[in-house]
């Protein structure tokens, strides 16, 4: 552990001054960027995952952002439940998902086989493990209802999915797919956008038989984007299709509910977030020069309205954050707020130059990217800022701070008193780590480990 860890720690809040904020002449050359940015930024952002108006703040740090309670004292290494679990050699590639009170990994050995376990959150004990068919590389898994879904994916962009019974790890169905298809798995229906022959189709997840799909390559406006409103609900899907409608359709048989026209019509490199029945897409500027849009649309309704424009500055993400309201980020780089009733702009706070991704939890939003993060408060002023680590909401007033890629301490910082807490030290994680609020998994060279976060 390095001999200046604490002072580390008691400087976490005093990261504010230090963190660099983009100025107007640096948005101007990013703006110039858009191509490359949107690409970036299209690739970092999982989904997962805003009419200039009235009320503009201007956000300046308070008073008090550089005083942090001194941390809370913990022992050497954080506490490890279960035993490693080797994975061969050093992984190919390591992705893991949690699900109700379970861990499910899946790796692609140094030789190259592929396989997905399942173990116990509370005791770390090994449930069942498969070997799943396929030579490439795993890239993403999901799991809900009673299945897992795994993909795999080739050098060339094919990709290999798997539908997989999480109670035994018994496998449902396979099937080929693409690094451009869509795939939404709730918990009842997996519905899969296939890019290239225009067709969305959506499979009982249980059975893996298809219950019902869209027209084909015939079609001459394809879908070329599909969206869910509501995935707890998961009862309508949207089509946004290529010339920028929306198709509502009920997720029983495929029935079309609605077909909406926005005001401004969607791309398929758009962004979408989706709020109760509204779902609000960004437009894509015409030049450098040129304002970008947020457009909602009232998917009940079909009614459609321009919430925000703005720029020169391009859009990077938007998130609920808060009773009737949308944070968007954008490449300046700041958060603007904006009330989804008036469309007035409540505050704008800057974000830090490397900002990539937006989230929120209440009105408390986080924004991180390759370097710090910061956490603004319900008006824009930023309750804690974190130097190059990787920070994660663990509930609505704490946030996990892990190590990037490096061994070192695992740390939470409760948001309304900004008090650290040191739980302890963990060896460098070799690829992304999940975690509950009172776990946290990460990959390590040659196993997967689970730690308690809570002693």
């Amino acid at each position: 552990m390095p001999a200046d860890l604490d002072d580390l720690l008691a400087g976490l809040g005093r990261a504010a001054d230090a963190i660099p904020l983009a100025g107007a002449e640096h948005a101007r050359q990013r703006g110039r960027q858009r191509t490359q940015r949107r690409a970036a930024i299209s690739a970092a952002l999982a989904v997962c995952l805003v009419a200039a108006g009235l009320g503009t703040v201007l956000s300046r740090p308070r008073h008090d952002a550089d005083r942090t309670v001194s941390p809370t004292p913990s022992s050497t290494a954080l506490t490890e439940v279960g035993s490693p679990v080797n994975t061969g050699g050093p992984a190919k590639s390591v992705v893991q998902t949690t699900r109700d009170g379970k861990l499910f990994s899946a790796w692609t050995t140094p030789g190259g086989e592929t396989y997905l376990n399942a173990a116990d959150l509370h005791t770390g004990a090994v449930l069942w493990d498969t070997a799943l068919d396929s030579r490439h590389m795993v890239v993403d898994v999901r799991a809900a209802g009673n299945v897992v879904l795994v993909l795999t994916e080739s050098p060339g962009g094919e990709r290999q999915a798997f539908l997989v019974d999480r109670a035994n790890g018994k496998g449902i169905r396979s099937f080929p797919a693409h690094r451009k298809d869509e795939l939404i798995l709730t918990d009842k229906a997996l519905v899969h956008r296939h890019a290239e022959n225009k067709i969305v189709e959506v499979l009982d997840v249980g059975t893996g038989v298809r219950r019902w799909q869209t027209s084909g390559p015939a079609d001459p406006d394809p879908p070329v984007r599909v969206l869910m409103p509501d995935p707890v609900k998961a009862d309508r899907l949207v089509e946004v299709t290529k010339a920028g409608k929306m198709i509502v359709h009920d997720m029983r048989d495929g029935r079309e509910l609605r077909t909406i026209t926005p005001v401004m019509t969607p791309a398929a490199d758009s962004l979408f977030v989706t709020i109760g029945d509204l779902v609000f897409h960004d437009t894509v500027p015409c030049c450098d020069s040129a304002a970008y849009q947020i457009v909602g649309t009232d998917l009940d309704t079909g009614e459609s309205y321009v919430l925000l424009s703005d720029g020169p500055e391009r859009l990077v993400g938007m998130t609920a954050c808060g009773d009737d309201r949308l944070c968007v980020l954008d490449d300046k780089p700041q958060v603007t707020a904006v009330d989804l009733a008036s469309s007035i702009k409540l505050w704008q706070s800057p974000a830090p130059e490397s900002a990539a991704t937006i989230s929120a939890i209440g009105d408390s939003t986080l924004v991180t990217g390759r370097g710090p993060a910061v956490v603004l408060d319900g008006g824009g002023q930023p309750a804690f800022r974190s130097p190059d680590a990787n920070v994660d909401w663990l509930d609505e007033d704490t946030v996990l701070v892990t190590p990037r890629l490096t061994a070192g301490t695992v740390m939470t910082v409760r948001i309304s008193d900004r008090r650290l807490t040191r739980l302890g030290d963990i060896p460098a994680p070799s690829g992304a780590c999940v975690h509950t609020t009172d776990r946290l998994a990460c990959p390590t060279t040659t196993h997967l480990r689970l730690w308690s976060l809570t002693g």
